[in-house]
């Protein structure tokens, strides 16, 4: 069975792009913002959730903090999609609470490859 990846992102043309190389690997279900994404994610378990920031609705932070609120939640892993620098969204989430980070624009190989990494090393635990 293949695990299940949320993608989280305003723009259409990247979401689709998204969609299209992560689906090749995974189950991908895609959302334009948070409070989609917090509405699917009551009805469709998820093994990942790729998340941009910058957001109409809900932004990735309020997402994050939502996710991180709630138990049932707390432990789907969150990988960050932004054009701000890390150390600007420190301020605003810990980092600890994703388990990656990638600045746009980004290489699509290595997204798939941290994700990849991140679902080698659940099989493991």
């Amino acid at each position: 069975m293949k695990k299940r990846v949320l993608v989280v992102e305003d723009d259409l043309g990247f979401r689709k792009l998204l969609h299209f190389v992560l689906s090749q690997a995974y189950e991908v279900t895609v959302v334009e913002n948070g409070q989609e994404a917090v509405e699917t994610l009551q009805v469709l378990p998820v093994d990942l959730i790729v998340t941009d920031i910058d957001m109409p609705e809900m932004n990735g932070v309020e997402l994050i903090s939502f996710l991180k609120g709630h138990a049932v939640y707390q432990q789907i892993p969150v990988m960050v999609l932004s054009s701000f620098k890390p150390e600007l969204l420190s301020a605003q989430i810990s980092m600890t609470d994703i388990v990656g980070y990638f600045e746009k624009p980004l290489e699509l190989k290595k997204l798939k490859e941290s994700i990849d990494s991140i679902f080698r090393e659940s099989v493991m635990a």
